[in-house]
Formats: C-alpha cells, sequence, structure tokens
C-alpha cells in the first residue's frame, strides 16, 4: 500500500486541508480510508484528479490538527463503493464527429469504436452541478482542443471530448468541448438530489441509433 509519501498536506484556508497524492489512485483510496475512518470533524471529503480537500468543523478538528494526522495516516485495504455506469450515446448527433474525425485523421466508425470501448474513470465532478470529467480518452483520441468560442449553450446530455478527456453535459449550459454524441440518460435531477455518477465512478458509453434516442427521450 502507498507510503506516508504519497501525499503532500498543506492547509486550504482556515476551515480545510489539501492532500496531493502522486496519482489519482491514491488520492481516491485515501478519500476512501476516510470516510471510512470518519473522523469526528470531518464534514466533507472531496476529490479531483490526484488531490483532494478534506473540510472540517474546527470546533471539533481544527486544521492544525488534521495535518499532522493526514500525514501520519497509513493506508489500509478499504471497502470500494464504485459503481460502473453504462451510458447510452447517440453519436449521428454529435455535432462535431466529423471535424473530429478529420483533426484525428480516424473514421467515424473507428472515432466511436475506440470512444463507447474505452472504461472511463470519473476523476472529479465539477463546471456545472454533475458534470463529470471522465478519463483517460486513449491515444488515437487525445489531442482535441477546445473551441477558440465557446457554444453559448451545448445541448443537453451531450458527450464531448478534449484533451485526454471525455465527458457528458448534463445541463444546457455553455462550453467549448468537442460534441462527439448525445445521451438521453438522465444523470442530474437537482430537484430530487439526483448524483448517480460520483468520482471514483467508471463509466462506459452504449452506441444508439437515433430511432432509439429518439424512443428513449420521447422526443
Amino acid at each position: 500500500m502507498p507510503a506516508v509519501s504519497s501525499w503532500k498536506v498543506t492547509p486550504l484556508g482556515d476551515r480545510a486541508a489539501l492532500a496531493t497524492c502522486r496519482d489519482e489512485g491514491t488520492a481516491q483510496s485515501l478519500a476512501a480510508a476516510l470516510r471510512e475512518l470518519a473522523w469526528p470533524g470531518i464534514l466533507d471529503v472531496v476529490v479531483a484528479y490526484h488531490s483532494l480537500a478534506v473540510h472540517v468543523e474546527t470546533s471539533i478538528l481544527p486544521v492544525s490538527q488534521l495535518l499532522p494526522r493526514l500525514e501520519r495516516l497509513k493506508l489500509k485495504k478499504t471497502t470500494t463503493t464504485s459503481k460502473l455506469h453504462t451510458i447510452p450515446c447517440c453519436y449521428e448527433l454529435g455535432e462535431d464527429l466529423d471535424l473530429v474525425c478529420k483533426q484525428l485523421k480516424l473514421s467515424r466508425e473507428e472515432v466511436i469504436r475506440l470512444h463507447s470501448s474505452t472504461v472511463f474513470t470519473v476523476f472529479a465532478i465539477g463546471f456545472s452541478p454533475g458534470f463529470p470529467y471522465l478519463g483517460w480518452l486513449p491515444k488515437p483520441l487525445q489531442g482535441i482542443q477546445r473551441r477558440k468560442e465557446p457554444r453559448l449553450k451545448v445541448p443537453l446530455g451531450s458527450v464531448a471530448i478534449v484533451g485526454k478527456q471525455s465527458a457528458v453535459y448534463p445541463q444546457a449550459t455553455p462550453g467549448g468541448w468537442a460534441l462527439i454524441g448525445r445521451t438521453p440518460k438522465k444523470l442530474v435531477e437537482i430537484e430530487t438530489g439526483y448524483f448517480p455518477l460520483a468520482v471514483g465512478d467508471q463509466a462506459r458509453f452504449e452506441p444508439m441509433d437515433a430511432k432509439a434516442y429518439e424512443a428513449w427521450s420521447g422526443s
């Protein structure tokens, strides 16, 4: 298991500590360990890529006491709660799919096959409520740059790629990623607190045609 030197701990303001880990897997393991230990005073543990923020109630656990405890913590085997989510994706609705194919010098079939055969890890949730940052794209799909002028309104459910990552837009928001498909699956329901994807979960995309998309979405 990772040693203490696998992460560096620093204050994050006066109510949290930041642990910067050697890799994403270590950050997720450390977060799982902290949740399992449930130290009194810990309010929340937020993971993003290779780091995590530990928020505390300072009247119970001051940051000055949290830092050395984090530094001394040794990881043991913890129970994983990660899930595998299957997300249907209609690549026919990918507004930028042809442009992506041209830039990567791949056919539509190759892009769809590579993207849908990858099992992604949710490395962070952010930008908008429930927006999942998924990594990593296979090498042949890496390298797409953000649009110079972001769209003012990306369609709800758009599946996108940029750099080494993929994502799904759970709301119709502005965005600059390349859109290669769209899912009818609801990934967020703010009113009811429905957020099925969590950091550390895995996701895979399952191709569907436009007819199946319309039947699912009722459009």
